[in-house]
């Protein structure tokens, strides 16, 4: 999964490409906390925000 997200291309602000909003569903979907350790989901919606963040102007 985290190397799905890192193959993630950054949309343009203000609209999510469809690959970040899969990625967001991934993060938040209570099925995710059942299979991937709690602690692993917090580092992969980290690694997101600094990516996103990053690509802000």
């Amino acid at each position: 999964m985290l190397s799905e997200l890192a193959r993630i291309e950054v949309a343009p602000a203000g609209k999510p490409s469809k690959a970040e909003q899969i990625a967001q569903c991934w993060l938040t979907s209570s099925v995710s906390g059942q299979l991937i350790d709690v602690d692993k989901l917090q580092r992969m919606q980290q690694f997101i925000d600094r990516i996103l963040n990053a690509a802000k102007p």
